[in-house]
């Protein structure tokens, strides 16, 4: 009976290892195919996928799937293997026998020595393997789409210079937002003046949109600047407010050398935050490159641009309308005297691509706009950062300055 036993053990081993050289199969190109997903999907979405990470990935779909497929499909009941022995020629002497096993009638012992004795003379290298050919085929052809997307190179994105431009100049807002808030965070100062500080940086953070032009984006900030020069003016007068009421005692005096400290320690912190937000104008001004180029902030609050040219005032006893054309001033370089500023045909230099179009100065009567262009967007510049507009009569100011250019 052990001799019995140990005949069909050989015989389960053997189906067992074709058992799972099939669901292992099913699992090489289950994880072939992950890979070569994750793979794919890195090359389309232009996203790095570290082939060490997809590899990982398909090992433990593939061993994953192999183990499903082997305990849910694959695995031999013991039917199953006697089933096959029988088809090698005992012509269902195994299963039969199997059936019978609790019998003790002579037929059923008959037929058990019948059984074993056929068995006996079976060898198990008659047990072929079977494999599954179509897992094989298709981690074959898995395989050479994984060794392509491995070593074939992809061509690159590309990339839309306005949405590079976008994405750097909102990492340098979201580092000036961190930093800002790290400053008021860190600062020791009351806890309702952090509270005053924290707002105005919160209000900047939720100003700040996508679409915004540098322009609009350094104008925003320098606004901000203004509302802590603002508020600093307004703690500043409090204190002022207070020392004018000090009326000799102990109580007033320590009371005004406390609120003369926190003056002290709030114009040290908003300090700090008007360097960083005129650092981040000056980067964003470096950045969008195609913009006027600034000298650089004042205090971190404003540009430095000239004032615009006024109107001097005609001495006394002078009326300017009697004055003879052409007398007092001179006519501009290629330009004829009487010709009310008009450049003449085919000239070149600073009005070419400005066409005919002039505009009137008060220093130099009818130029061209490429001439006083820069100063006067300067000058644009200076007004959007000292003053809060809507944002819509804002567009409109900047869209008018462009369409200049």
């Amino acid at each position: 009976m052990k001799d019995y036993k140990k005949k069909i053990h050989k015989f389960r081993r053997k189906i067992r290892l074709e058992a799972g050289l099939r669901a292992g199969s099913i699992g090489v190109s289950a994880g072939l195919a992950v890979m070569a997903a994750l793979l794919l999907y890195g090359r389309l979405s232009y996203q790095t996928i570290m082939l060490s990470k997809a590899a990982v990935a398909a090992v433990v779909a593939g061993l994953l799937i192999a183990l499903l497929c082997y305990v849910i499909r694959f695995r031999p009941k013991k039917k199953e293997v006697l089933a096959r022995i029988d088809s090698l020629g005992l012509q269902e002497r195994i299963i039969t026998m199997e059936e019978l096993k609790q019998s003790d009638t002579l037929i059923a012992k008959k037929q058990r020595q019948d059984a074993k004795t056929q068995l006996e003379k079976l060898e198990t290298s008659a047990l072929g393997i079977r494999f599954y050919i179509w897992p094989v085929v298709c981690s074959v052809f898995l395989a050479i789409i994984v060794s392509v997307l491995i070593f074939v190179p992809f061509p690159e994105k590309e990339e839309d210079p306005l949405a590079v431009q976008n994405a750097k100049e909102m990492a340098i807002v979201d580092e000036l937002i961190t930093a800002l808030t790290e400053t008021v965070a860190k600062s020791d100062i009351m806890e309702n003046v952090k509270s005053d500080l924290q707002e105005i940086v919160d209000a900047l953070a939720i100003n700040f949109t996508p679409e915004d032009s540098t322009l609009t984006r350094t104008a925003k900030i320098a606004t901000a600047s203004k509302r802590l020069d603002m508020y600093e003016g307004e703690k500043q007068n409090e204190l002022t407010l207070l020392k004018q009421q000090l009326d000799g005692s102990e109580e007033m005096k320590l009371q005004v050398t406390e609120a003369t400290e926190e003056q002290f320690k709030l114009s040290h912190v908003i300090k700090k935050m008007k360097d960083l937000m005129g650092t981040s104008i000056e980067v964003l001004n470096m950045v969008e490159g195609t913009f006027w180029a600034p000298g650089g902030p004042s205090s971190g609050t404003s540009y430095d641009v000239e004032e615009l040219p006024m109107e001097e005032e005609p001495p006394e006893g002078e009326n300017p309308e009697e004055q003879e054309p052409g007398e007092g001033e001179q006519p501009l370089e290629g330009m004829e005297p009487g010709e009310n500023g008009e450049p003449q045909e085919g000239m070149e230099g600073e009005f070419a691509g400005m066409g005919s179009e002039t505009i009137f100065d008060p220093e130099q009567g009818e130029v061209s706009y490429g001439s006083v262009y820069e100063e006067y967007y300067q000058a644009i510049l200076k007004a959007l950062t000292e003053r809060e507009y809507s944002e819509e009569i804002r567009e409109m100011i900047e869209d008018y300055a462009n369409s200049l250019e």
